[in-house]
């Protein structure tokens, strides 16, 4: 969210097609991820025995493609002494198929700093697992706008059930998105998929509060 006059919060929807048009959402990313781990250092410093939870970040797909990223992560958390498995990213399924070539250095050398990552859009589209051979990924995401139809419509129920199978044969956890209700989340366990995300759980808040 954007603070703007009044304390009023603007949408990222509002704002982000601002940043793309400008080439700005490489900076932003990077703001993103300082703004995690001096939150880290800062609870750290008063904790020392403080645990470390898992942060991921969305990456844009302008980063994608920035060969520097993964090396500055790297100074990034050593700066701090941050652990590397404390900071996941999250990329796009769309975004990846379109710049597969800077998708596969990205996360492979992300990779091996030891940060997770999530191939988020899976059921957005027709389902193709052909990324999930080029991306050495440890998560998908489930499209939410499929996951919220499991209960009435078996179609949906059948596309994430496939997409759960593929992706534990392939030794790759799964997260639903969109669990706004018990009853989603006793479907999605009854499937087997590992996580879920969504309004049951939590609503979006800033950061400081959930760490």
């Amino acid at each position: 969210r954007l603070r703007e006059e009044e304390e009023s919060l603007t949408p990222p929807g509002a704002f982000i097609p601002v940043l793309e048009h400008y080439n700005l959402m490489p900076a932003l990313d990077r703001w993103v991820v300082r703004q995690v781990l001096d939150l880290y250092a800062k609870r750290r410093a008063h904790a020392k025995d403080w645990a470390f939870p898992l942060c991921s970040v969305n990456l844009s797909a302008a980063t994608l493609g920035d060969a520097e990223f993964p090396g500055w992560v790297r100074q990034e958390l050593l700066s701090r002494n941050i652990p590397a498995d404390s900071l996941g990213f999250e990329i796009d399924l769309a975004d990846a198929e379109r710049a597969m070539g800077g998708a596969r250095l990205l996360v492979k050398t992300l990779r091996e700093l030891g940060c997770p990552i999530a191939l988020a859009g899976f059921g957005s589209s027709p389902v193709s697992f052909d990324a999930l051979k080029q991306l050495p990924v440890q998560y998908i995401k489930i499209e939410g706008n499929l996951v919220v139809n499991i209960i009435r419509d078996p179609v949906a129920l059948a596309m994430v059930g496939a997409i759960n199978r593929v992706s534990h044969t392939i030794g790759v956890k799964t997260i639903a998105e969109f669990a706004e209700s018990q009853e989603i989340v006793d479907r999605l366990n009854q499937i087997g998929v590992d996580y879920a995300q969504g309004f049951l759980f939590s609503r979006p808040q800033p950061l400081e509060n959930l760490i």
